[in-house]
């Protein structure tokens, strides 16, 4: 696969005012229950294994989302992360080992019959029109987010997508386990209980950051620039895999980090 670059950058959140009931980014700041299992879990082992690492090339945390979704809300419509929820450069050398794997973990039973659990589309990052589907709900400057909008803007990728859909049975606890490129929805639902559900997406240490703005406080505290390497963010994407930096996990558990924003 060769990815496309993207040009728009944005803030997360803003795309999803009517998706869902709850958006909360980077809680493994604060919330010592999700550190644990952002760090200590075996999530960040199985993600290191998905993504082919070794010992010689550590993985981060980017990025954490802990999402409520409700009866009648809209979700978000098939599409891949953007640079808001995935501040990383896309690279036209990059193969899959490289493009980051999104954990997601129901924290809700989930019933594939009844709505509001996690669609993906497996096969679609490798698909012959991902790149042309991507393009579709890029976000341009100055324009309402597309990401969300797959289904108004092109109908006929929109179907492609729903008759390779996969939606699965879950319990509380359960994970998938997708690529950064893998095309993915919030399930509509239309009665029930809200749905919980926390994802974590982790990047090699020498992927480059996609710089947003002053949003992400690691352009305010670390200095990072554009294309530098996740690593040089130290403690604000820390790393996890195949063994945490002392000095980084101190100064989390010591809450000496700024939120972003």
């Amino acid at each position: 696969m060769r990815a496309r670059p993207a040009t728009a950058p944005r803030r997360p959140g803003n795309n999803f005012a009517r998706a869902y009931r709850f958006v909360g980014f980077q809680g493994w700041r604060t919330d010592k229950t999700l550190r644990g299992v952002a760090f200590d879990s075996a999530a960040p082992r199985i993600a290191a294994e998905l993504m082919g690492l070794d010992g010689e090339r550590p993985m981060r945390v980017l990025k954490d989302a802990l999402l409520a979704l409700s009866p009648g809300d809209e979700g978000c419509g098939w599409h891949v992360d953007d640079k808001g929820f995935w501040p990383c450069h896309d690279d036209s050398d990059l193969g899959a080992p490289d493009e980051g794997v999104n954990v997601w973990i129901t924290l809700s039973p989930l019933k594939a019959s009844e709505g509001g659990g996690l669609a993906v589309a497996p096969g679609s990052s490798c698909a012959s029109w991902s790149e042309k589907c991507r393009a579709v709900i890029e976000n341009k400057p100055g324009e309402r987010p597309l990401t969300c909008r797959l289904a108004e803007l092109s109908p006929e990728y929109n179907s492609r997508l729903d008759a390779m859909k996969a939606l699965h049975d879950m319990e509380p606890g359960d994970a998938i386990f997708h690529s950064r490129y893998c095309f993915h929805k919030g399930e509509q639902f239309d009665k029930g209980d809200t749905k919980l559900r926390y994802s974590i997406r982790y990047m090699p240490a020498d992927a480059r950051f996609f710089d947003i703005g002053d949003y992400e406080a690691a352009t305010r505290e670390k200095g990072l620039t554009d294309g530098a390497p996740l690593a040089h963010a130290g403690e604000y994407y820390p790393q996890v895999w195949p063994r945490p930096i002392r000095g980084e996990r101190w100064r989390v558990r010591l809450g000496l980090l700024k939120q972003d924003g």
